[in-house]
């Protein structure tokens, strides 16, 4: 499984391209309840990392 820190208090939070490589290396792992689950985490540290790229709706 791919390596990206669990949050737990003063730890940072992954950059992109971690998240992206996580991915990658994810999506090579073996389908299962395991590999749903890391995806479901790394879907909300992506969505936590890209917060601030949102632009409003016009």
């Amino acid at each position: 499984m791919p390596q990206i820190p669990r949050q737990s208090g003063a730890s940072r939070r992954p950059t992109r391209d971690e998240l992206n490589d996580a991915f990658r290396q994810l999506m090579g792992t073996p389908a299962g309840a395991e590999r749903t689950a890391e995806w479901a985490r790394f879907l909300t540290l992506w969505a936590e990392v890209t917060r601030d790229d949102v632009e409003p709706a016009a």
